[in-house]
């Protein structure tokens, strides 16, 4: 028998083969787990923000501006929830009754909604609790905040994560109410995960849509979460906060009972005075995504979050006490998530509410995991937001982390209020750290970004623990810049600033809050007239109707939209319908020669780099063709007759146009072209490239002059 036959030996070379496929599918196996351990590990860009917050915090500048200003949001409850008198009583523990008198309160009317802006019926909004209606708002507005166009997250995987608990408003129409007049919109309108579904169905998202309720740390467990979700690939994009909105008195007496209330409505954090904390409401939604893709999407990122965890603070003496030691490995598990030092961590907005027993907890929570390696020169930081807002409860979170993220932009430190003396059951020195008594500036130290924490512990014994750092420096791509925003100088630049709303009611409301931007320094004041016109233009969605606005710069266009939003016309201003759903279809004709347009308008060439550089590319095309330049053929006093000359100065012109109607969102449906034009329709259609369209249109001139002579 021959023993080659006998299928049990392999050749050397067989072997060695064997052993480098083998060796193939280990490297290939290794690059897979690195690429996945590289992305559950990417730091998540937070690409927009907006807020409802205490004290008409109601955007992030004003909410900047509030805490620059040491402002102490906390006042009146006020007369719209509930008969005050009814449940107040100035004796603790007092049944049925609350011994504080004071809360943070969002200043705008909770319950002026526009249910059409959203689709919604008015009949339905009747029972939408107000927590649902600030969401949809806020969440729109970070969106918008963020660059995006609403309508361009339709089908996306784009997740929704918010905390939530309260069910205020379902009480009142239960107590109140007429038993009639419950009906299905009583339920949709008053349960947690309709309230973060409505967002999703709203803007057709479909990712990940999750109601989080873990108390007081809800909003910052959302953004965990969010974080999480797009580590794991399961979203592209993620919309994460919190809201709380205080509307009925049975919660004020619940804690007023178990004694946690400071009977003066102040959160003292970290002093000696500190005997509880105050109720307030708010909302605040981020716009995350993994830095990569905001990078590649050329978002403007507000920071990063670099770490995060959650937690339970297991068994303790009581449901409610909190467990320093976890705590402390909270922080520290947060910090092994974000791949830093402990002495990296320059500042902790801290959950800080105010108790005699809960500050000195987190403080020493925060040595145990901060302190390893600290300097005196770089002590760390402590503060709270609750100090301004109070606590907003299932909104804190977010709250905090908000701050975090303006004082990493702004490069500063704001004052921790209501402090002046150390609760004694705190030793700063064993970190070291200093409590931030007044504003600072954020220092850099060498190479290090700025960079914070922001904790969040909930009555439920679950926390969180975010690390956020300042934008990373990206270089600027070469045509930065390039958008057709740019501004001249001069009497001759002229904008246009469209509004867009649901009624005219609306419009006219709008027109007016823009107006009020325009003057505030703390909001569109300090950008220049081109970049406000192109973010209403690019960054904001379609509505039924919309006010165009034709102006010079920031003055005029205050003076016409405050005369709008007061009912008056004035010349450079239309209203009119906009139907986004109607078969509107837009063509681009191509002339053929004939037009006039010699010389160039050189203020119009100075204002639009997209026109410039696309002319600038067809002049170096047929500068190596013909020897001659089609800049300076436009720069002439006079047009030339000869076809071998205007008709590539005339494709050259429409191109240009074509490229800048692009670069403004207008591209058309169809092409048409008229005898020489038809070139450069060949080219807006895609048949031809720019190099091959000036050949042939230099070509065709040549001969057709030819023939003329």
């Amino acid at each position: 028998m021959n023993q080659s036959s006998s299928g049990n030996t392999n050749s050397p070379a067989q072997k060695q083969s064997a052993v480098k496929q083998a060796l193939f599918a280990i490297k290939d196996l290794r690059a897979k787990l690195d690429r996945e351990q590289k992305l559950k590990q990417e730091p998540i860009a937070i690409v927009g923000m907006a807020c409802r917050f205490p004290g008409g915090a109601d955007t992030p500048e004003k909410f900047w501006e509030l805490l620059e200003n040491k402002t102490d949001a906390i006042g009146p409850i006020p007369a719209d929830r509930f008969d005050l008198e009814e449940y107040y009583d100035p004796t603790p523990r007092a049944p049925g009754k609350m011994y504080v008198r004071e809360g943070g309160f969002l200043k705008s009317d909770i319950r002026s909604f526009d249910p059409h802006f959203f689709n919604i019926t008015p009949r339905e909004a009747v029972n939408m609790d107000p927590q649902q209606r600030l969401l949809l708002e806020v969440s729109y507005e970070a969106i918008e905040n963020a660059g995006i166009l609403p309508e361009n997250l339709k089908n996306t995987q784009s997740g929704v994560f918010v905390g939530m608990m309260f069910q205020d408003y379902l009480q009142h129409i239960v107590k109140y109410g007429r038993p009639e007049d419950i009906d299905i919109y009583t339920g949709t309108g008053n349960v947690a995960s309709v309230a973060v579904g409505r967002i999703s169905y709203t803007l057709g998202l479909q990712g990940p849509c999750v109601a989080v309720d873990t108390a007081c740390s809800a909003s910052l467990v959302a953004i965990h979460q969010a974080v999480q979700s797009l580590r794991n690939g399961e979203s592209n994009l993620a919309l994460a906060g919190g809201v709380t909105e205080l509307l009925s008195p049975e919660m004020y007496c619940c804690v007023s009972w178990g004694g946690s209330r400071a009977p003066d409505a102040r959160c003292m954090t970290f002093d000696s005075r500190a005997i509880g904390y105050v109720r307030s409401e708010g909302c605040g939604i981020l716009v995350l995504k993994r830095l990569s893709d905001a990078v590649s999407a050329g978002d403007n990122i507000l920071s990063v979050v670099k770490g995060s965890a959650s937690n339970h603070g297991g068994p303790t003496s009581g449901l409610t006490v909190p467990n320093g030691v976890a705590q402390r490995d909270l922080l520290k598990q947060a910090l092994r998530n974000s791949g830093l030092r402990p002495d990296q961590i320059d500042y902790i907005e801290a959950h800080g509410t105010g108790t005699p027993q809960g500050d000195p907890i987190e403080v020493n929570a925060i040595q145990g995991a901060l302190s390893k390696d600290r300097t005196l020169e770089r002590a760390l930081t402590l503060g709270s937001v609750k100090t301004n807002l109070g606590h907003m409860e299932t909104a804190a979170g977010v709250g905090g982390a908000s701050k975090l993220v303006l004082s990493l932009m702004n490069q500063r430190i704001p004052s921790n209020l209501h402090f002046k003396e150390i609760n004694p059951g705190i030793e700063l020195e064993a970190i070291p750290a200093r409590i931030a008594d007044e504003t600072r500036e954020w220092p850099a130290h060498g190479e290090d970004a700025r960079t914070g924490g922001v904790s969040s512990f909930g009555l439920s014994g679950i926390g969180a623990h975010v690390i956020v750092q300042e934008a990373p420096v990206l270089e600027e791509s070469a045509d930065a810049g390039d958008s057709g925003a740019g501004e001249t100088e001069g009497a001759a630049a002229q904008y246009i600033l469209p509004i867009f709303g649901e009624s005219e009611g609306t419009l006219r409301e709008m027109a007016g809050s823009y107006a009020a931007a325009l003057e505030d320094p703390a909001g569109l004041a300090s950008a220049s007239t081109a970049e406000v016109c192109y973010a209403a233009s690019f960054h904001r969605a379609r509505k039924k109707l919309t006010l165009t606005v034709a102006g010079s710069d920031h003055a005029d266009f205050i003076e016409k939209l405050k005369a709008f939003a007061d009912g008056q016309e004035r010349p450079g201003m239309a209203m009119r319908a906009y139907e986004p759903n109607a078969p509107h279809k837009i063509a681009f004709i191509a002339s053929g020669q004939g037009p006039k347009f010699w010389p160039i308008d050189e203020e119009f060439l100075a204002a639009e780099p997209v026109f410039r550089s696309t002319l600038e590319r067809c002049d170096a095309i047929l500068q190596k063709l013909a020897g001659w330049s089609i800049m300076e053929q436009l720069r002439g006093n006079e047009e030339r007759k000869d076809t071998s000359y205007t008709q590539p100065c005339l494709t050259a012109m429409q191109i240009a146009l074509f490229e800048l109607w692009k670069s403004w969102g207008v591209t058309p449906d169809a092409v048409v072209g008229h005898s020489m034009g038809e070139v450069p329709a060949a080219y807006m259609a895609g048949a031809l490239s720019l190099e091959d369209a000036m050949t042939v249109i230099y070509h065709r001139g040549r001969l057709i002059q030819t023939l003329c002579d």
